[in-house]
């Protein structure tokens, strides 16, 4: 298996994070110890796509609602529910796989491990043409000259050991940015009418609609953008409250 280059157009479908394989033809997340798997929702298994994609970058909050809701309205407390949705299917791994950069959005903290398949461009042909044009090379006898005074039994050079250490310190760094991001970023206020949650403090004039909203149809929630209120169904769709 190999790194995969970060283009949108060669993506291959499978890949593995540590000890986690995920299928994109079923959408499954597979952990290779003991053979567990999980399903995951369409939403989330695009979201994980874009973390891998995007590694080892951040991926911010505006991104993923254009890019995986692009064309419709998506507050941050559907942003949320998919991530800790997406982290719930990745077993014991998926806060340290996924963290928090607080104000900004997620990272991935592996990287990702592609499977090689025929849809995958060949690395080592993309190279070869990547070659600078004011370079020539020469395959004349000065060439072969060259290559024969090359020692085959010269020893390759050794891969220096990465320390243990460094992993460590990227564990310890990881665990601190979750940590900063649930105590530094203050939570959104909420609150709950029958079974909707209500992700605002509605003012006279807002309470009326917001239960007439909840009485006339089932929403899973409702936010407030600007001056606007929005009710919001189980499949993440949200349609304008009109007073």
């Amino acid at each position: 298996m190999t790194p995969m280059p970060h283009t949108e157009n060669s993506q291959p479908q499978d890949f593995s994070l540590q000890t986690l394989r995920f299928s994109g033809s079923d959408l499954t997340v597979i952990n290779t110890v003991n053979g567990a798997k999980n399903q995951l929702r369409v939403k989330e298994a695009e979201l994980l796509k874009l973390l891998c994609q995007n590694y080892p970058h951040v991926t911010l909050r505006q991104d993923l609602a254009q890019t995986i809701w692009a064309g419709t309205y998506v507050s941050d407390f559907t942003i949320n529910q998919t991530v800790n949705g997406l982290r719930s299917k990745l077993f014991d791994l998926g806060k340290s796989l996924i963290v928090t950069v607080p104000k900004r959005g997620y990272k991935l903290t592996t990287e990702p491990l592609y499977d090689k398949g025929e849809n995958q461009p060949d690395l080592a042909s993309e190279g070869e043409e990547d070659v600078k044009p004011g370079i020539h090379l020469q395959s004349g006898p000065e060439q072969a000259d060259i290559s024969a005074q090359q020692s085959p039994d010269a020893p390759s050079k050794p891969n220096p050991i990465r320390s243990p250490w460094l992993y460590i310190t990227a564990f310890v760094v990881s665990a601190l940015l979750v940590f900063l991001g649930h105590w530094l970023i203050p939570p959104t206020p909420t609150s709950h009418i029958g079974q909707t949650t209500v992700l605002f403090v509605p003012d006279e004039q807002e309470l009326p609609l917001v239960e007439q909203a909840i009485e006339s149809e089932e929403y899973i929630y409702i936010d407030k953008v600007k001056e606007t209120l929005y009710g919001c169904h189980e499949d993440k769709t949200c349609t304008k409250i009109a007073p």
